[in-house]
């Protein structure tokens, strides 16, 4: 993985430094269709790679300064005049070129490239205009390192006539289309949104106090980075499967007006159908089995070094928390325990202790190559709305934050090993043998949702608009439900298959569908169908040994057997749990970083000191 500071360290650039994304306008590659050429050349946005965990500036050899991005595996330079961004592979303290991509730019506006017209001259045009994107260190892969430059896939090529192949003669070279009324007053709300956007970031870093930007955190954030580790989330409740009606995207080729339009309505939905409301036209729906993620996180559970163990989150920046990391650089005593913590504490925690974590071996993904966790700290949604309705907001700004996992494989927060839920259910596999009560169970209230309105006061139900070949495995009498795919004939039953929620690579191996059963109201009366679930903080059921509740809950049930064997049983006790997890503590999240990890830490620090009226942190009283 190629981090910011792996490149920093490199030595491949001269002065690289990592860049305020909220002194930059940037663009993901796969959102330069949205740029025209004239805002590239001008600065107006800087490109950058999808999926960028950095962007920082740097002087290339021939004294160029350039914006680079990196995504971890690659690092990107973009190249406005030719309207391509550059991969780049670093091998020691050369950055090796690999790959060229073309911006899309906005449709209408296309730059001409202005390739010569034969073979020879093409490539020789290339080697002049891609010679900025590499100084005399770097090599292209597979090349002699002698600067020679291939022409890479994604450049059109012309043939005899300067006709791109396959394509028509470009038109009207050198000239750009008008924009329309629409287009220059979207382009002004733009730039007035990252205005007021910038404003705002810049009216909230401006109430960090001198305290906050001279305490001295380096021992505490070093022995966060050396030994803490994150081992688990602590879930709500565990994944499920159910089988639903899952909508299809229409299509030109399904699109079927609605029988209960109006004669008027239906002509104009045959004659513009991409011009009147997609409900002119019947829904589509199919069976499918789904895998829901787990609840969000209401807690996590971590190893941390000792002396920081029930700590609160503004005891971080206090002498207890400091003088102890002081103690444990010199070796006094650095030994590590196991805490549980709400899912708000451990994220401000974070970020005043260095905004990462390591991730155990034992609860990553690819096992004994751990990625981390990393949180970044941004203005609320509720900022960005008041920003774009042009409402000037300086007060009260929340300031939340967004965690992601960086390291092996997916991306995404959850996965089968890093969570402990709190809830499990009684479920069934559905290829199994199954009793006469399972079955009734499954179908009627999973199968049977399939026939209670689509919305309220709704009289569509998506049993009317299942695929012919799905509503043929459905049937229904009276109340009574039967389907084929929730059957002990195993010549009718439908095989139906699931994907891993957090890996649609990846398919189960069965289909355990959650039990559901009506109790009875004080009163008598039959209640709501419920989940049978087993939930590990309820103390009296887990502790009676005569129910066979705990073998089938998360401490018993031997699914997350290898968390309970690193933390051990006793920080899972249902006292324990009950305790600290039995209100929601979750973090909000935003699309746009707004702080850099220094300030989110000083902005935490000034709230926690009593400073910055301007702004307000998740979690942290003032």
């Amino acid at each position: 993985m190629i981090s910011f500071d792996d490149f920093a360290a490199s030595g491949a650039r001269k002065d690289i430094k990592q860049v305020d994304l909220n002194l930059v306008a940037v663009k993901k590659l796969s959102e330069m269709n949205t740029v025209t050429q004239e805002e590239l050349q001008n600065g107006t946005y800087i490109p950058v790679c999808d999926g960028a965990l950095w962007v920082a500036t740097a002087v290339d050899g021939k004294g160029n300064v350039g914006y680079y991005s990196g995504d971890g595996e690659t690092v990107f330079k973009p190249n406005t005049k030719f309207g391509g961004l550059v991969g780049y592979a670093l091998r020691g303290k050369r950055l090796v070129m690999g790959e060229l991509s073309n911006f899309e730019f906005r449709a209408d506006e296309k730059p001409d490239l202005d390739l010569t017209k034969n073979e020879e001259a093409t490539t020789m045009a290339a080697d002049t205009r891609l010679g900025d994107m590499f100084d005399e260190t770097d090599e292209t892969v597979g090349g002699s390192g002698d600067g020679s430059v291939k022409l890479m896939s994604g450049f059109e090529k012309t043939d005899g006539d300067g006709t791109p192949i396959g394509g028509e003669e470009k038109k009207g070279k050198g000239k750009t289309k008008e924009k329309t009324p629409e287009e220059i007053e979207r382009e002004k709300n733009r730039k007035d949104f990252q205005q007021g956007l910038n404003k705002v970031i810049t009216d909230v870093k401006s109430g960090i106090s001198d305290k906050a930007r001279e305490l001295d955190t380096t021992l505490l954030e070093k022995a966060w980075k050396d030994n803490a580790e994150f081992i688990a989330f602590i879930a709500p409740q565990d994944k499920r499967h159910v089988i639903a009606g899952v909508k299809e995207p229409l299509t030109a080729d399904n699109r079927v007006p609605r029988d209960d339009l109006t004669e008027a309505q239906r002509m104009e939905a045959v004659q513009n159908p991409d011009k009147v409301p997609k409900e002119y036209f019947k829904p589509i729906y199919h069976i499918a089995v789904k895998e829901s993620r787990p609840g969000k996180a209401v807690g996590v559970i971590v190893k941390v070094p000792a002396f920081l163990k029930d700590l609160g989150v503004s005891d971080y920046v206090k002498s207890v928390a400091l003088q102890g990391a002081s103690k444990f650089a010199q070796g006094d005593d650095r030994t590590t325990t196991i805490e549980l913590m709400s899912y708000g504490d451990f994220v401000n925690k974070l970020v005043i202790a260095g905004s990462s974590i390591n991730e155990a071996k034992e609860t990553s993904m690819g096992e004994g190559n751990p990625g981390k966790l990393v949180v970044e700290s941004v203005p609320a949604r509720s900022v960005y709305g008041a920003i774009k309705s042009k409402v000037t907001i300086v007060q009260n700004i929340l300031v939340v934050h967004k965690l992601r996992r960086d390291g092996m494989g997916n991306k995404t927060l959850y996965h089968d090993k890093n969570y402990f839920p709190l809830k499990t259910y009684e479920t069934v596999d559905v290829n199994s043998q199954m009793s006469d009560e399972q079955i009734y169970a499954l179908n009627q209230y999973m199968i049977g949702t399939l026939f209670n309105p689509i919305k309220k006061d709704s009289s569509d139900r998506r049993y009317d608009f299942l695929v012919e070949a799905d509503k043929l495995n459905v049937t229904k009498v009276g109340t009574e439900i039967t389907s084929n795919y929730v059957t002990n004939d195993a010549s009718k039953r439908i095989q139906l298959a699931v994907k891993a929620f957090y890996d649609k690579e990846k398919t189960r191996d069965a289909i355990l569908l959650p039990l559901k059963r009506r109790g009875k109201k004080q009163n008598g009366e039959e209640a709501s169908a419920q989940f049978i679930a087993y939930d590990v903080t309820d103390a009296d059921k887990m502790g009676n040994s005569e129910l066979d509740y705990r073998a089938k809950s998360a401490l018993g049930n031997g699914q997350f057997q290898h968390i309970i064997d690193l933390v051990g049983e006793d920080n899972l006790a249902a006292a324990t749990l009950k305790a600290k997890f039995k209100t929601r503590n979750t973090a909000s999240s935003a699309n746009k970083v707004g702080f850099t990890q220094t300030e989110s830490r000083q902005l935490a620090i000034t709230k926690i000191l009593g400073g910055g009226g301007q702004f307000d942190m998740e979690g942290i009283a003032g």
